[in-house]
């Protein structure tokens, strides 16, 4: 039976973004749109499935447009969801550990210092507020500036957190307003006779599993918007688990138990 992230079970892969077929290009491409400050460029290529979490020697985009002195591009960025919690990765870079905030603040950026704060707080509160249900909170966050495609600390999305508490004005609000449908989690955990399998999750399964036919209809119109897009997606029509056919499993309050974040994020 598949179940929600516990301390038998550990996130595996997690596929923040729906993919394209030359993503490698868009992924090439933007690095230098940033570098180059196109703010138009960047959008468009974000919006064709270009990686906004990329990195190059250990810099994800903010801190390249922070150190181009990109300020509209950096504003971007963050509109649109970047991981500001990332840092310098490259062993021996004067960089090291620095996050785009630690850089903002070099720069004295005071702007897009207390951005950065403002969303990084809207990101903290608004799994809480689709826990609760609270529609009209969510759509504020949102427009503070909070990341739709923000991970939960259970490596849900916000629409799986949204579907696992059955709050239908918030899934119906977070698809419309361009939540990534297509986000793909994939836990490996541990069975009753200790061996460990892999189970592969998505909005789409957790529709299912809570049985929200309404939610599946609108996912499925906004992965066949994808496809139009030119947007490749794994969009197999999941079917429930025996386990889950016989039983629709506990819910419990998020993040009440401790689990191993052994992950890694395209």
């Amino acid at each position: 039976m598949q179940q929600q992230p516990n301390s038998s079970s550990f996130i595996v892969h997690r596929s923040r973004k729906a993919t394209t077929d030359n993503k490698e290009q868009l992924n090439k491409t933007i690095i230098l749109a940033v570098r180059s400050g196109d703010v138009k460029e960047t959008e468009e290529l974000i919006n064709k499935g270009a990686d906004i979490d990329i990195t190059e020697n250990g810099r994800n985009l903010l801190m390249l447009a922070i150190s181009n002195e990109q300020k509209d591009v950096a504003k971007l960025l963050i509109s649109r969801g970047i991981n500001l919690n990332y840092r310098n990765n490259q062993p021996g870079d004067h960089d090291q550990y620095k996050s785009g905030l630690d850089l903002a603040e070099e720069k004295g950026w005071d702007d897009i210092y207390e951005l950065i704060e403002r969303t990084s707080l809207a990101n903290k509160n608004i799994p809480m507020a689709v826990d609760d249900g609270d529609a009209k909170l969510t759509k504020s966050l949102l427009g503070q500036g909070a990341d739709i495609n923000t991970i939960t600390d259970t490596g849900e999305s916000l629409l799986m957190r949204a579907i696992r508490h059955r709050h239908w004005e918030v899934c119906e609000l977070l698809i419309n307003q361009g939540i990534d449908v297509a986000y793909v989690l994939e836990l490996k955990h541990e069975t009753s006779n200790g061996k460990y399998e892999t189970t592969r999750e998505t909005a789409r399964t957790y529709a299912l599993r809570y049985q929200m036919p309404d939610v599946i209809q609108l996912i499925d119109k906004k992965l066949e918007e994808y496809k139009e897009q030119g947007i490749t997606v794994d969009d197999r029509k999941e079917e429930p688990t025996r386990g889950n056919k016989e039983k629709i499993m506990n819910d419990k309050e998020p993040g009440t138990q401790k689990q191993s974040h052994t992950c890694r994020v395209l």
